[in-house]
């Protein structure tokens, strides 16, 4: 091939490369999270989001509404789902299906958005980012809030980032910030941020256009649910502030049937795994702040403006969301899912800054750098211990390391228990941690080299401009070196799995299937069949005990017998469950080891009949199937 090819061939690239890498990204991202709708199993928050929406679409009971459902989350994070299920038929595959779309636009929008403040490279890299990272796939591929939410706030930056932005789009970015509260009130701080980066950059009339839109949608909304959406609030607010709001509250003697003991432990695993998952975005903030340009280095006072939106959008929302997971005991893991909302915000700040970063800093900086990038390995080997730790101990290394002759191979696991008397949950810290730590050093040393011949080369070229110091190479590596090691934790901790070759989707639609053939239209259901209702969507006309849909979530347990009030707030207990037990018409149960009691009474009850129990909604375990039983007509 001559020069004169291979030039045409590199402009080629240079020209269409970024779209093509783009393309593949995308399409390599498609082809995951298709697999991972057909293969994850439904989880509680999903079989809610789906079924409630679908009921409060349909008109069988609205949201808020006494002896209703609970609505625990703001309406458009059920009623947008509803929409879905209502249009396309009720069912797992319509809501998964729906989360790809939205993730798929969403991608669109971190493409322009990366475009715009990076350039068609930048565009490239974060398409090809999240297609790399199963975990983020992963949660965007369920139909729950994170993927909705995500989506609409990447395109509300869409429409507001930039200093050339339209009047419609500062009204419709402000009209997409309000849906986002209306979707999860945890996202508030939005609006108030939204309002002073548009009054900080195009002035007093665009913020007053933008306050109009973004309180418009969101009075509009509570007003047609008042006063009975004030139960989200009562649920948020402390208690010694709004005591007016306790007509929509429990009483403090209640306890919910989910209330684990907590640890310290539980919380610093939760912290360490949502840093692992969410790691470019987080270190890419961090490093960012640390090595923010200097004032004189922003030529565009625009893209100074966007940086420093995007800080405080990521600071404020991932400082309130720790304060929720691990300040609270109600779901301390759910902190990487939280985080999820809002992170590739720390993304988009890194395509802003780096080309701007601090080459040089002080001696003691640098010394800051070193021993937290040695904190920071440390932290996140013993932080992915869940995943990896089992894999690791299975290691096998040469037996003379026990002083044996024979050179044959023992496991790591075997080793450290009879060489160190290290076992249990203490090897399986240890030896991540080790792992971490190992991973430190080896960057610390890499970026010293690279660095040393870097400044050689700039001396040899006699280049005017001083080769950048060894934190700038330092935090660049350690970047670049997390962002390729974090999804390989989850591909790590997954290669041994035994893939299971048939659609979750398609196990859900059979159980519902089932379902609808045996049980009658209008008929009164209780359910005890696991997190997930979804299959009891495919019942015409069903009626079920809408606590229920949130489980051991919404079980009221101990304190004043008020059941009455439990039961007008969306709640239940014992005594309601007693009820029901005594009057529903069918009662669904899992056959799962836990339930054999349940199961066992009740088919020795002279109550009830057990019919043929659904296909296994899980297609991997035969036992996953939801028995029957009827009750026999006196």
């Amino acid at each position: 091939m001559n020069r004169e090819s291979l030039t045409r061939i590199k402009n080629i690239f240079k020209e269409w490369g970024a779209l093509a890498l783009s393309i593949a990204g995308g399409a390599l991202y498609l082809v995951q999270a298709v697999n991972f709708a057909h293969s994850l199993d439904s989880i509680l928050d999903e079989g809610a989001y789906l079924f409630k929406g679908y009921l409060f679409i349909i008109g069988q009971y609205t949201p808020y509404q006494p002896y209703g459902p609970w609505t625990n989350k703001m309406p458009l994070s059920f009623l947008l789902q509803g929409v879905v299920q209502y249009l396309f038929g009720p069912g797992l595959g319509a809501g998964r299906y729906f989360s790809i779309f939205l993730a798929m636009l969403m991608l669109l929008g971190l493409w322009l958005l990366a475009r715009r403040l990076g350039g068609k490279w930048w565009a490239a890299g974060i398409v090809l980012f999240f297609a790399i990272n199963p975990d983020l796939i992963y949660v965007y591929s369920l139909a729950v809030s994170q993927v909705l939410v995500a989506c609409m706030l990447v395109w509300m930056l869409v429409l507001v980032i930039g200093a050339d932005r339209k009047t419609w789009q500062i009204a419709a970015g402000s009209v997409l910030a309000s849906l986002i509260v209306l979707t999860r009130i945890n996202m508030g701080f939005i609006l108030p941020l939204l309002v002073l980066y548009i009054y900080w950059e195009y002035g007093k009339r665009t913020a007053v256009i933008s306050i109009f839109f973004c309180i418009t949608p969101f009075v509009i909304v509570n007003w047609i649910y008042w006063p009975e959406i004030l139960s989200r609030y009562a649920f948020i607010v402390p208690r010694s502030l709004t005591p007016f709001l306790d007509p929509w509250r429990t009483s403090v003697s209640y306890q919910p049937l989910w209330n684990p003991d907590i640890y310290p432990i539980n919380r610093l695993l939760s912290l360490l795994q949502t840093t692992r998952i969410h790691f470019t975005a987080v270190l890419g903030a961090i490093i960012t702040w640390i090595l923010w340009p200097r004032r004189e280095d922003w030529e565009n006072k625009s893209e100074y403006r966007s940086a420093v939106f995007l800080s405080l959008l990521f600071i404020s929302l991932l400082a309130f969301h720790l304060w929720v997971a691990l300040g609270n005991d109600f779901c301390i893991y759910c902190l990487s899912g939280y985080t999820s909302f809002f992170s590739f915000t720390g993304l988009l700040l890194v395509i802003i800054t780096l080309p701007k970063w601090r080459q040089h800093i002080p001696a003691w900086k640098l010394v800051v750098l070193i021993i937290s990038v040695l904190l920071f390995a440390i932290v996140s080997g013993f932080g992915a211990f869940p995943e990896i730790s089992n894999q690791l101990l299975e290691l096998r290394i040469p037996e003379t390391l026990l002083d044996f002759p024979e050179l044959e191979l023992i496991t790591l696991k075997k080793f450290l228990k009879v060489e160190h008397k290290i076992e249990g949950r203490e090897a399986r810290q240890l030896v991540p941690t080790i792992v971490g730590i190992a991973i430190g050093l080896i960057i610390l040393i890499s970026s010293h080299e690279f660095w040393s011949r870097y400044k050689i080369r700039a001396t040899r070229n006699n280049k005017s401009q001083p080769a950048p110091g060894y934190g700038y190479w330092l935090m660049i590596i350690f970047l670049i070196t997390g962002t390729l090691l974090a999804p390989m934790f989850y591909f790590y901790n997954t290669q041994n799995e035994r893939p299971c070759d048939h659609s979750v989707i398609a196990a859900y639609d059979a159980a519902g299937e089932h379902l609808a053939r045996i049980i009658p239209p209008g008929s009164q259901v209780y359910w005890n069949a696991g997190d997930s209702m979804i299959p009891l969507m495919h019942v015409a006309d069903v009626k079920i005990y809408p606590a229920q849909l949130n489980g051991a979530y919404s079980y009221k347990t101990e304190g004043e017998s008020d059941t009455e009030l439990i039961l007008r707030l969306g709640y239940w207990n014992s005594i309601l469950k007693e009820r029901w037990l005594g009057e529903a018409d069918y009662i669904l149960v899992m056959g799962i080891p836990e339930k054999e009691e349940f199961l066992a009474n009740l088919v020795a009850s002279n109550e009830f009949i057990e019919l043929e129990s659904t296909p296994p909604i899980d297609p991997c375990n035969n036992t996953a199937r939801i028995h029957i039983f009827k009750r026999i007509q006196r």
